[in-house]
């Protein structure tokens, strides 16, 4: 039996220097055998169009191209794709990422071990630092989500396990395409980046699914390349913030439902407890100083 085939979207809004090297990443190091790729360009000025129309003419019928006049904001961008995806699984990776060797092999791979697994992320790692970017996704107690090992080492045992998370990113996230028709596509009211993977991740929970990492899957990410661009995006963040809680934190609060929140260690409750006696200005500086030196199991 071959491959399952995996269908890659792409969204892309301005930062052509980014999508090249997404792309040229992408051709180079994607041994997996069986995939297809579709770009979405949400309304981009910069000649973004025309070089992925030329790229498509050169590499032939394994990419495909939607043209939006306006940005349609992330989630609308990539449910697009979705719909006119023909593969097995669904692979979202942001046009700021640059795909390592073996990446996708050993997301596929990930994905298999288990039919309850829905959803893959992978090890994602800054360019500019070498240190981790994403290695999983966790909440606190009031309902904020943290990348738990956030400029770690890569070569921390930490962050090289294979471990079930409330969510990872969808900077670059693999999906079996079967899940969209129990679940639904991507919530579109979360407008231009922010909450919207985290919110599909919960919807994967509650549904008895699995969201786990893979360490061995690694790509490099420039992270917030397109978001740095909106206007108002911090008001526009809020604004997703507000929904996300709206959406989930009755069943947080209700339910306090330990599925939904992987174990801290009791010092990590007692140093997070602090922050609300802290001023916010301090508070993100301290949570990153916690989350590179404390060892969560």
């Amino acid at each position: 039996m071959g491959h399952k085939k995996v269908s890659i979207i792409i969204l892309t809004w301005n930062k052509l220097d980014f999508t090249k090297k997404c792309l040229a990443f992408l051709e180079k190091n994607t041994n997996y055998s069986n995939w297809e790729a579709t770009i979405v360009d949400n309304g981009s000025k910069d000649g973004t169009r025309g070089f992925i129309e030329e790229f498509i003419k050169e590499k032939g019928n394994k990419y495909n191209l939607i043209l939006n006049s306006t940005n349609k904001g992330y989630a609308a961008g990539v449910n697009q794709g979705i719909r006119a995806a023909e593969g097995d699984y669904i692979l979202l990776l942001n046009n700021d990422v640059y795909v390592l060797k073996n990446w996708l092999i050993s997301m596929v791979e990930t994905l298999e071990k288990d039919e309850k697994n829905a959803i893959v992320g992978a090890k994602l790692i800054y360019p500019t630092t070498g240190r981790i970017q994403h290695a999983g996704v966790v909440f606190l107690r009031k309902i904020e989500s943290l990348h738990l090992y956030k400029n770690s080492p890569p070569d921390q045992p930490r962050v090289n396990k294979y471990r079930y998370f409330d969510a990872v990113t969808g900077a670059c996230m693999l999906i079996r395409k079967t899940i969209f028709k129990e679940i639904g596509f991507f919530d579109e009211r979360f407008r231009f980046g922010g909450f919207e993977d985290i919110d599909f991740c919960l919807r994967c929970r509650i549904r008895g699914y699995k969201i786990i990492y893979s360490p061995t899957s690694i790509s490099l990410h420039d992270e917030s390349v397109s978001s740095s661009q909106i206007e108002n995006y911090y008001k526009i963040f809020k604004q997703n913030y507000k929904l996300f809680l709206n959406k989930w934190g009755p069943l947080f609060r209700r339910y306090n439902d330990p599925t939904l929140l992987i174990s801290f260690k009791l010092k990590m409750y007692l140093i997070y407890g602090i922050f609300k006696f802290i001023p916010n200005k301090f508070v993100v500086s301290i949570k990153k100083w916690l989350t590179t030196f404390l060892s969560v199991q």
